[in-house]
Formats: C-alpha cells, structure tokens, sequence
C-alpha cells in the first residue's frame, strides 16, 4: 500500500500484472442519497449509515480507469526484499531503506519521523531533525 495524502476521499488500485488502474471516489451527491435513503432513520448520522448500506455501490462511488504517473515497480518492489536498519534494527522492507554515509537506515532513523513515542523517543531513540516545539514535548 502507498499512501499519498491529498485531502481528499479516495483510492487507486492497481492490476500488477497489466498495470491497468482504477481509480474510486465519493459521488459528489453521495451523501444526499444515503439520506434519502433512509429517511426513516432518527438523525442524519444514522441516516448516512444505514442509507450507504442500502444503496449499492454504483450510486454513491465512481470509478474510473486512470493511468498511474508513477513506476508501479516503485510502489510495489520486489517479493522477498527485506533489510534491516542499521541504527534501530527494525526490518525494513519494499525497499524503503535510506543509505546515509554508507549505512541502511530505515526512514525515520534518517531523519524522516512523523511520530514520536510515549517515551519520547522516535524510531531508534533519533530525536535529530525534529523541530523545536516537538522535540521539546518529548
């Protein structure tokens, strides 16, 4: 899986075999159809839940076959292809080492953490490269 995070309600699955990609999104009225879908429910919560039950999947998605602007070999690597991280020594796999000054890092070691844990401390105990305010959390 590779995530890309737009802001939007959205997937793109792709054949790794053809290459063919489909793309599939909300419909723009998704959400008054479930409504009226279910009118009989108590609120507008319970009416969206019960209404995307009811309805099928044709009227509240669309998918449409797209083209991929990225090497799908790039998204999906190699079977088999594992390392480990030479500061942490969590397994990296897909590919997605970072070699730094002839080292295999796995990404957050290399700088690029998204989280911290509850001890303080980011993937092998690196805190370099986070900013102040959240390394001060820490």
């Amino acid at each position: 899986m590779h995530m890309l995070d737009f802001g939007k309600v959205a997937a793109t699955f792709a054949d790794t075999l053809s290459g063919a990609a489909v793309r599939i999104h909300p419909h723009p009225d998704s959400r008054s159809r479930a409504i009226a879908a279910a009118a009989d429910a108590p609120d507008r919560w319970h009416a969206q839940l019960l209404g995307y039950q009811r309805l099928p999947a044709e009227e509240f998605l669309i998918a449409q076959p797209v083209a991929l602007t990225i090497e799908l070999a790039a998204l999906i690597s190699r079977d088999g292809v594992r390392t480990t991280c030479g500061e942490c020594g969590e397994e990296i796999s897909n590919e997605r080492e970072v070699i730094d000054t002839g080292r295999i890092l796995c990404r957050a070691c290399a700088g690029q953490i998204y989280y911290v844990s509850e001890r303080g401390s980011a993937c092998g105990g690196v805190l370099a490269g986070l900013p102040a305010a959240i390394a001060a959390t820490t």
